[in-house]
């Protein structure tokens, strides 16, 4: 999944080099906030390795008091309860320290997490389109979770059995250079074990993300495209396309656990071998009277030591290539620079005013808009006219300042949009989209999305000017309703009542709407635009649409035209055109009526 998130990230034009470092500096910074933390834990740990080392010295003296002495079994039951209260004592700094760890990292997960969920927020609009959304949102969820087991398995149990192993390391060579020296000489095969069958394993980590890629954009794709694959009847096409898929992850996860398992059980096979030939040697020098007993026991016992916590350490390691994977993967993701296009600081009480003047917009390249001038007023309805394809919606997504024109220039209550905070602005207007999402809540909680301050009486008053409240009363529980339990009762007509209410429910100063005839017939949208005319204050109302059925209900009419078809002509792109008399019939305005959603 990082490799499929890299394309992105490179088609968006992130910069990839030192990736490496870069990811590493955000995810110590990530525990700035648990440094106190961090300095227990590192206590504890200084504790948990000081009664480890005590544990092999303890042995060593104890023979040493019993080589050549009479046997005395008090002082040997006291060496042997002291070494029993060490491994107490030991366990409770480590269950100390790794409790510590684990609240540093919980904390530090918590952080990404909101970097996260706030990057994705900041995103433009521009790169949101460019991206591929079914990989970034499937990614970065999963990718958080991996960094968050490799913060727990290397913090709270990998780095501390590194130190720990370091210092044990140390003691046995003071104990006995000569048995440590036949240890180290098995380091070149750990090395050469990590440098082949570790790299193998990062191969097939990268190969698995890519095929879970793969699915879950297929999978996200399919939930989008339902409709359509019912309709068209191609379920087993689409299962068989999954079926492959599926079996592909399998695949590639089997082969990361045969590679994760081998690398572990050869390092395992090399650690017990080296027990092995120590207590070989070891055992030759005593029968040769060249080492003393003591110093063979002593030295074996902090080689099992040793050797569990080496153990922890290799354990960790294919979680940590996976985790590493990931936060490279969510580093790059975060410092995308497409953010916002506006920067400005100002903000003001918007009446709901907006002009466009001469402004020219292109995508990745290609001219949308040229030339377009058009005025949005305070208290009246404006609609855009005009063909799919012809920009409509990107006149709405400059109009919210979510895009910035290349040339020409944008003004909200006479204030130039890049002086203003375009997120502040964007409180005092709603916007219902084209096919609104609503979501699987309380239905008095989907209305009163992002405004916590609303009262069940705002929440009534907007349901009453969307139409909406029948809809609302037709429901098994009214207000109660679990749209995620009752979404399949709701037609896409009262869908869109519902997204209007709940955009009217903070009472905007602008009110977008975008394509509502897609699901209102025009007397439904006739007698919205009426309800909203008759609110006080009136709101401005910008309509995007394609049909002209609803345009005598409107103040303001502009005709949008496709660029190419515009320059064919030698046309501007955008005119105003005459308010048509309300009634007119469609033969005169030159569409025919659509039939629409018999619920709505």
């Amino acid at each position: 999944m990082f490799f499929a998130k890299l394309q992105v990230m490179k088609r968006l034009g992130v910069n990839l080099r030192g990736a490496h470092i870069q990811a590493w500096r955000y995810y110590l910074g990530l525990h700035r906030g648990s440094l106190g933390r961090l300095s227990l834990a590192m206590l504890a740990l200084v504790g948990q390795t000081l009664t480890l080392l005590a544990i092999p010295l303890a042995v060593k003296v104890l023979f040493e008091r019993l080589d050549g002495a009479a046997p005395d079994t008090r002082i040997a039951f006291g060496f042997g309860a002291g070494i029993v209260a060490l491994y107490f004592v030991n366990a409770a700094m480590t269950y100390i320290g790794r409790a510590l760890l684990i609240g540093a990292t919980a904390t530090a997960t918590e952080t990404l997490r909101r970097d996260i969920v706030e990057k994705v927020f900041r995103l433009s609009t521009t790169a949101w389109a460019r991206a591929d959304r079914a990989i970034i949102e499937s990614s970065l969820v999963q990718d958080a979770e991996k960094i968050d087991a490799m913060s727990v398995a290397g913090l709270a149990t990998g780095l501390p059995s590194l130190i720990i192993s370091a210092v044990l390391a140390l003691a046995l060579l003071w104990i006995e250079p000569v048995l440590l020296g036949v240890m180290l000489l098995t380091g070149p095969l750990l090395v050469l074990i990590d440098r082949t069958v570790g790299r193998e394993v990062a191969r097939r980590v990268a190969d698995y993300r890519r095929a879970v890629a793969a699915l879950n954009h297929r999978f996200t794709g399919a939930l989008r495209r339902l409709p359509v694959i019912r309709a068209e009847a191609v379920e087993e096409h689409e299962t068989a396309i999954h079926r492959e898929l599926a079996a592909q992850t399998r695949l590639q996860r089997q082969r990361v656990a045969a590679s994760g398992l081998a690398y572990g059980v050869l390092q395992n096979t090399v650690v017990h071998a080296v027990s092995a030939v120590v207590l070989l040697v070891g055992g030759a020098a005593v029968a040769q009277s060249s080492m003393p007993l003591g110093t063979l026991v002593s030295f074996y016992v902090g080689l099992m030591l040793l050797k569990n916590y080496v153990t922890a350490v290799m354990q960790c390691a294919p979680i940590a290539i996976e985790g590493a994977a990931s936060l490279r993967g969510v580093v790059a993701f975060l410092e995308l620079d497409e953010e916002s296009p506006y920067r400005g600081s100002t903000c003001i009480d918007f009446r709901g005013n907006v002009r466009l003047e001469d402004v020219s917009y292109s995508y990745e390249g290609v001219p949308v808009l040229e030339g377009v001038s058009l005025v949005v007023e305070s208290g009246k309805t404006t609609a855009v006219l005009g063909p799919n394809g012809a920009g409509k919606s990107t006149v709405a997504g400059v109009v919210l300042g979510l895009l910035a024109p290349e040339q020409g220039r944008v003004l909200a209550d006479d204030h130039p949009m890049d002086t203003l905070d375009t997120r502040a602005l964007r409180r005092h207007i709603g916007v219902v989209p084209q096919e609104p999402q609503l979501p699987a809540t309380n239905l008095r909680e989907c209305l009163a999305f992002g405004r916590p301050y609303a009262t069940q009486v705002d929440i009534e008053e907007a349901a009453r000017v969307a139409t909406a409240d029948r809809v609302i009363a037709s429901l098994p529980r009214g207000y109660e309703t679990d749209l995620g339990e009752e979404s399949h009762r709701i037609s896409g007509g009262e869908r869109q009542r519902l997204a209007l209410a709940r955009a009217l429910v903070h009472r905007p100063s602008l009110l977008v709407l975008d394509e509502p005839t897609n699901h209102l017939d025009a007397d439904a949208v006739a007698g919205l635009l009426a309800n909203l005319a008759a609110l006080q204050p009136r709101p401005a109302v910008l309509l995007i649409t394609h049909d002209r059925e609803v345009l005598s209900s409107c103040d303001r009419i502009y005709e949008l035209r496709p660029l190419a078809e515009a320059r064919e002509q030698g046309r501007p792109q955008v005119r105003e055109l005459p308010v048509p008399v309300r009634g007119a019939p469609a033969a005169v305005v030159g569409l025919p009526r659509r039939p629409r959603d018999v619920r709505a």
